[in-house]
This record gives structure tokens, C-alpha cells and sequence, in this order.
């Protein structure tokens, strides 16, 4: 199968064609008080022609704000797990460290996206960020909360940019039109999942140990999220690369 992907670009006043521009959320690492990203996010995007910028870690709304109106999307990045607070929990053992600053941050440009229809994609700790703003909760610990007769790798060793387990598309879903496929490989590197949903959300990628891995909203012009890491596989995987073209296409649209 033959997949096009799409180079988005779009048109500014005056008719000057110029390439859209996506949001990054940095990775924070606590030990270090550093905040860094992993290149494979900003690279997906450069080639599938879009131009990424990462964002300060900082919750200052005025700055997120004006951040917010010189963007055309966002990517939420994988990182530390949520506070279990923000889904009205009380923290559990194997929870691990969170940040508070990058959880309001990633909170409120979420929900202004969603309210404004700004496109956005979540990648792992995305897609469970998307899942809690938008009312679901999380399994704190997989190995420990969530039941399964069939136990699968969700914590890969390196090299990361080889599959581990397989992920069902579902039919009927933005993710399934733009792929064509009902199976997918991927990585796997999270010890979190998504427990419930919302009435909002649509489950777009399951796995065989009934593990949600997908999710997104069929009323925004574009809000998608996949539990696994397409920025390790995508220049090896087009059916990964397309994810990020997803991204920047409903940009440029």
C-alpha cells in the first residue's frame, strides 16, 4: 500500500505560502532542573514540512497566551506521569514524580486548543493528558491495577525505534481513514494507560490486553493522541510519519 503524505503549508495576508508552525511542550528533568526534548519530535515535523518550536516550561498564562496566538497546533510530548489530582485521585505507590508546572502548562493550552479548535497531537503522556482535561482517568500503575489475561510489553528496552507489541485501528475513526490499516505495529514505553473515558472522546487504537492506546475527538477539526512513540519509528514507518502529517495538514487547512 502506498501511503501520500502531506507537506502543509498555507496561505498568510498577501499570498505569501509559508509553512505552519507547532508547538512543542519540553520534557522536564527533575534530578537536574533542565527541561530538554528528544529530537525525533522536532525532526517529524520538520520533514513533514512543518516548523517546530518548543515552548518554555512555564505556567505564566500571559506568556502561554501570546505563545498560544503565534502557533498554528501543538504537539504534547511524552514525559512524567500526570498528578493523579487532576483526575480525582489520591497518588498510589508506583505513581511516579510529576511537575507541576509542566501539568498546568500542557492543562491550559490543551483546553484553550479544544475550546479555540486549535489541531493538536498527544504522544503518550499526550494521550493521557488529552484524556484527563477531557474528563477520563488513568491507570496509576498498569502492571498493578489493570487486569489482564494476555500481559504484553508497555516498557520496551532500548533500541526504541522497533515495535513490540501490535495496536487494533479502529474503523470509523480519523486515525483508521488516514492509516488504512487495522493493525499496526508500535513501541511501547509507559507504565500508565488510559482507565476511563469521556463522552467527548472517541477510542481510536486498542490493544490485545484491553489497554487503550488511542483516542481522539470527532468534533475538533483535529485532536488525536496514540499512547506509543511514532517519533522514534516514523523514519522507518510511514504509516508513523503520517501521524505527524495528520498534524500538520488539519494546521494548514
Amino acid at each position: 500500500m502506498v501511503i501520500k503524505i502531506y507537506i502543509g503549508t498555507w496561505q498568510r495576508k498577501g499570498g505569501v505560502s509559508m509553512k505552519v508552525k507547532i508547538g512543542v511542550t519540553p520534557l522536564f528533568k527533575a534530578d537536574k532542573r533542565i527541561w530538554w526534548m528528544v529530537p525525533g519530535y522536532m525532526e517529524a515535523i520538520l520533514k513533514v514540512g512543518g516548523i517546530p518550536v518548543m515552548i518554555p516550561l512555564t505556567d505564566d498564562k500571559e506568556i502561554l497566551d501570546e505563545i498560544f496566538n503565534d502557533v498554528d497546533g501543538f504537539l504534547f510530548t511524552g514525559g512524567q506521569d500526570i498528578n493523579p489530582q487532576l483526575y480525582n485521585e489520591e497518588k498510589k505507590e508506583k505513581c511516579g514524580y510529576q511537575c507541576d508546572t509542566r501539568d498546568n502548562q500542557e492543562c491550559y493550552l490543551m483546553r484553550k486548543a479544544l475550546e479555540l479548535d486549535k489541531p493538536l497531537l498527544g504522544i503518550c503522556r499526550g494521550v493521557q493528558l488529552l484524556n484527563v482535561v477531557t474528563g477520563g482517568t488513568l491507570y496509576q500503575d498498569i502492571d498493578t491495577e489493570l487486569n489482564r489475561g494476555i500481559k504484553l510489553v508497555h516498557k520496551q528496552q532500548y533500541p526504541y525505534n522497533k515495535g513490540t507489541h501490535e495496536v487494533n485501528i479502529q474503523k470509523d475513526t480519523i486515525l483508521y481513514d488516514a492509516l488504512g490499516e487495522e493493525k499496526l505495529i508500535v513501541n511501547s514505553l509507559h507504565h500508565q494507560g488510559i482507565k476511563t473515558i469521556s463522552n467527548d472522546v472517541v477510542v481510536n487504537a486498542i490493544v490485545t490486553d484491553g489497554l487503550i492506546e488511542g483516542i481522539e475527538i470527532p468534533k475538533a477539526k483535529f485532536a488525536m493522541a496514540v499512547q506509543w512513540h511514532p517519533e522514534f519509528m516514523f523514519s522507518e514507518d510511514e504509516f508513523q510519519e503520517k501521524i505527524f502529517s495528520m498534524l500538520i495538514k488539519a494546521c494548514a487547512s
